[in-house]
């Protein structure tokens, strides 16, 4: 039997379930045509169907390794980190057990990071899709002159998980995914990595290769902000402050990224606000002010519109306030732009 090359770069997908549509990723990876990668499906206790999946692919397929879940907590960021921790490979790419590579990705992924050894990561465009690759017309996010932290900060995800290639040395300078969130995951990794850019860390600059490689799979129903429930909500506190923690070393407090980080602690705290925590919300905008990101005035107005937001019928007039008093990093609105950009064959989108 002929023994696989080494590889030159890893491939991680988080599995849980999702039985039919491991398949068709872990399919897509294995129809790459460069034959030099690592394919490491680090399982989180899925059933015995997607596990057989899994197994059977494994025995024909000596490149595919199964990860079990180690003493790291549940969740796809500890599942990241275990494949990370596991591969060999001198680039990483994670992939959600969900979407689909083309099938020369891998292969002009690595080709782009070979010519720029001066980068820690580069960055691909995708093709969103619902049941078959190609049955929606759009790309993740338009392409923007915008600085990529500050459209983080307002949501506007210019790149989601599979977009980058690692350097293997640059991902590590992260710091990693966080196990502790259960959502945001991506949001967190990559405004770290670039405030750490903003901060002097030259291993992490970056460039956009400007390919369309993969597929994005949209699932109806999911909303664009992220999960809203309860458990995602609480750890939103601890994750605001540990990126404000960083961001104030990185960027001015009177900077605009301040002011949409000001905007996002606010967009949680209304969101507590609303389902009941009250005073949760509260401590959470407080937390804003204590860290310098908002003016008093915006400071005090805060605090009074979310403590009046428990009032059900006065939230429509609180928010009309807030739209039209405070400045506009401070609205934090909803992207309007997000998988509703029009792809064009290059992989540009409109």
């Amino acid at each position: 039997m002929t023994l696989p090359a080494p590889p030159i770069v890893s491939v991680v997908i988080p599995v849980k379930d999702r039985t039919v549509f491991v398949h068709e990723a872990v399919r897509s990876v294995q129809a790459q045509s460069l034959d030099a990668f690592e394919l490491l499906l680090c399982d989180d206790d899925s059933e015995a169907p997607t596990l057989e999946i899994m197994q059977g692919a494994c025995r024909r397929d000596p490149r595919l390794r199964i990860i079990p879940r180690g003493p790291r907590p549940a969740g796809g960021g500890a599942r990241r980190n275990d494949g990370a921790m596991a591969s060999t490979g001198r680039y990483l790419v994670f992939l959600d057990s969900d979407d689909i590579m083309r099938p020369d990705c891998l292969r002009d992924r690595v080709a782009w990071m070979e010519r720029h050894s001066e980068l820690g990561f580069c960055l691909s465009e995708c093709r969103v899709f619902e049941q078959t690759p190609g049955d929606t017309p759009y790309g993740f996010n338009i392409r923007s002159t915008e600085d990529d932290l500050e459209r983080f900060l307002r949501h506007d995800f210019p790149w989601q998980t599979t977009a980058p290639t690692w350097r293997r040395d640059a991902f590590t300078a992260t710091g990693g995914w966080d196990d502790s969130l259960p959502s945001w995951q991506d949001w967190d990794l990559h405004v770290r990595a670039l405030i750490a850019l903003a901060s002097g860390s030259r291993g992490l600059a970056y460039a956009r290769t400007g390919a369309t490689d993969y597929y994005y799979r949209r699932t109806r129903g999911v909303a664009l902000e992220g999960f809203s429930g309860r458990a995602h909500l609480h750890t939103r506190r601890a994750l605001l402050a540990k990126i404000s923690r960083l961001l104030v070393v990185a960027r001015p407090l009177e900077s605009r990224a301040a002011r949409l980080l000001a905007g996002l602690y606010f967009s949680v705290g209304w969101s507590l606000a609303c389902a009941g925590f009250q005073d949760e919300a509260t401590a959470l905008w407080r937390d804003a002010g204590q860290f310098g990101l908002v003016r008093r005035r915006q400071f005090r107005e805060g605090d009074v519109l979310l403590r009046l937001a428990r009032r059900e019928g006065l939230r429509p007039t609180l928010q009309r306030y807030r739209y039209t008093a405070w400045p506009v990093d401070l609205h934090h609105t909803p992207s309007k732009t997000m998988m509703r950009a029009w792809a064009l064959p290059n992989g540009r989108e409109s």
